[in-house]
């Protein structure tokens, strides 16, 4: 939620991999700094997420943690163009497995699976979710938990009340997940508007 401030690192980062003539890490750094300027509501360079889209494409390679085309993918999602964003999800999984990139493989299953939540799609969204293995973001920064996140979000969003519980407390058990701790607190949230 500190917007202003990854603004900040991301856009040293953009100029640091200028200086270094590193295109691959040019290309994530302009990335993370097109989604915060995004998420902030601030006026995006198109231009710039086309660039670095093509530098993925070029070196058939995925810088982490959010590569052009799941940023891509994530900003279609935000603005609910949803078909959109699910052929831009499959694109960047097809290119995640064709690499044999795991880690890249769960974080757009997790990614897809947020998608199909916010679309209604239940069924998918649990499909989705027994795709990820119970370590999922583990190699992401986000620890574990992804799947049981996941589950708890769906029970939520079904009615489910007493099914939240255990997820959620899985997710906030396994320790270092303070980037899930918000998010299950508008989960509790949710609930409380719901009933």
């Amino acid at each position: 939620g500190r917007l202003n401030r990854a603004r900040e690192q991301a856009s040293a980062a953009v100029h640091d991999a200028q200086v270094a003539g590193d295109r691959l890490t040019y290309a994530h750094a302009t990335s993370l700094h097109f989604l915060v300027d995004f998420l902030a509501g601030r006026r995006v360079q198109e231009d710039a997420l086309v660039e670095a889209l093509a530098f993925e494409k070029e070196f058939d390679s995925a810088p982490r943690p959010t590569p052009p085309s799941v940023v891509q993918a994530l900003r279609l999602m935000y603005l609910d163009r949803f078909d959109e964003a699910r052929d831009a999800f499959a694109f960047a999984l097809r290119r995640a497995a064709n690499r044999g990139d795991e880690e890249m493989v769960e974080a757009v299953l997790f990614h897809s699976a947020r998608l199909e939540l916010r679309a209604g799609n239940w069924e998918q969204v649990a499909n989705l979710a027994d795709q990820i293995s119970e370590l999922g973001g583990q190699d992401l920064g986000h620890r574990s938990g992804l799947r049981a996140w996941l589950r708890a979000q769906l029970a939520a969003h079904e009615g489910h009340e007493s099914a939240v519980a255990l997820p959620a407390a899985a997710v906030t058990a396994r320790g270092g997940l303070a980037i899930r701790q918000p998010e299950m607190q508008a989960l509790l949230g949710f609930l409380e508007l719901s009933r």
